[in-house]
């Protein structure tokens, strides 16, 4: 009878190499694997976590194959997949419990490229026989994401500014396709070079430009992925994709309010519909003077704001207008706030304010061609002299 007297017995059968078996071997143990999770649950995470170490850069049942055939990886990939798949339509409930693994296994942020397609790969696979846990694997890539685009911005803040331009402009490109990276011989994209020939300030920037292409990749494959989403023939296929966006945009770049480049996955999708730009802009510009919320939250609201109205080829000039109304009216009421206990410049008092005028600068010096020239001189004029309320005297269409 299963006990826990067989724990070392069912553990060293688990860690086995039976993924690189012939496929009736596979068909045995796959069964075997649904009869021993439905006979004891408490090796369910034990099965899941083998199968998840399993969809990694370097699968354990590859790295034991000894005499056995030399199994490719994607089709031991496939196999784990298949397994999965078969586990949680027995066994529904595992879905939280497979989350959680992914979630822990997921590479650090200092592994290699290939470690971080390979494992995307793999997770976005899982969202296609597991939609229950499609957002939250979509939320947890976002934030791993994110984390690699804070990294670099750190990284490329301590380098000098001539070192950081020759940085950005000469990263190669990447290969992000996973074909290219499945069964390379190598185990990383490391440099063959050994750290202690390097100087200090080389590594670094190897380090940001490891970072950089990683990052790339991540996004490269996010863009495919949503994109075939969004296209699907439903639209509730577009808009619950679009609301995942959103969602990660609320939960994950907002309360970060430094990410320099995952936002704009989301800025290009939104783009695609005239109703998801007016939903994300209202619920910018609703963050953006919420008091009840923090002010690094707000500002980082209006900048986002800002750059998606500035930058967005295509957000209509009325939608434009409206913004930049709507930052100047809150700009004069902020500033009318300021102004009893004003004695003088003071970024850290006075930071929302500061935030405001650059969310404002920052529309109008990009889209000064939307506005006509009257309009522009007309409500520069009104907002530096503080006459009459900008959001009410639209003057032109």
């Amino acid at each position: 009878m299963l006990n826990k007297d067989c724990n070392d017995l069912v553990h060293a059968v688990l860690g086995s190499d039976w993924l690189s078996r012939p496929e009736g071997y596979v068909y045995l143990f796959t069964q075997f694997l649904a009869n021993l999770i439905s006979a004891q649950t408490l090796y369910l995470p034990d099965v899941l976590r083998m199968l998840v170490e399993n969809i990694t850069a370097a699968p354990p049942s590859r790295s034991q194959s000894g005499e056995l055939a030399d199994v490719p990886r994607s089709q031991i990939y496939q196999r784990a997949h298949k397994v999965i798949q078969y586990l949680l339509q027995i066994i529904p409930p595992a879905c939280r419990i497979l989350l959680t693994i992914v979630t822990n296994t997921f590479p650090h942020q200092s592994d290699s490229r290939r470690a971080h397609i390979i494992y995307t790969h793999n997770l976005l696979r899982i969202t296609e026989y597991a939609p229950v846990l499609q957002a939250d694997i979509l939320m947890l890539i976002t934030e791993r994401l994110v984390k690699i685009d804070l990294q670099v911005q750190e990284d490329l803040e301590d380098l000098a500014e001539e070192v950081e331009e020759g940085v950005v402009q000469h990263v190669p490109r990447a290969r992000c396709d996973l074909n290219s990276v499945l069964d390379d011989p190598h185990d990383s994209d490391d440099d063959s070079e050994s750290d202690e020939e390097i100087d200090e300030e080389t590594l670094r920037t190897q380090t940001i430009t490891k970072n950089v292409e990683k990052m790339d990749c991540i996004l490269d494959m996010l863009f495919t992925y949503y994109d075939q989403m969004i296209s699907a023939p439903l639209p509730s296929g577009q808009d619950g994709s679009v609301e995942i966006l959103f969602s990660q945009f609320q939960t994950v770049i907002l309360p970060t309010h430094r990410s320099r480049h995952t936002q704009f996955l989301l800025f290009h999708f939104v783009q695609q519909s005239s109703a998801h730009i007016d939903v994300f802009v209202g619920m910018c510009a609703q963050t953006s003077f919420d008091k009840k919320r923090p002010a690094m939250v707000r500002q980082a609201a209006a900048a986002y704001l800002a750059s998606f109205v500035a930058r967005g080829m295509h957000v209509s000039s009325d939608i434009v207008r409206e913004v930049w109304d709507y930052i100047s009216t809150e700009l004069k009421k902020q500033v009318r706030e300021s102004e009893p206990g004003c004695r003088g410049p003071d970024l850290q008092r006075y930071s929302t304010p500061y935030s405001t005028s650059s969310a404002s600068v920052g529309v109008i010096s990009k889209r000064v061609r939307t506005m006509t020239l009257k309009e522009t001189i007309y409500r520069a004029s009104t907002a530096r002299n503080g006459i009459g309320d900008l959001a009410s005297k639209r003057r032109c269409s």
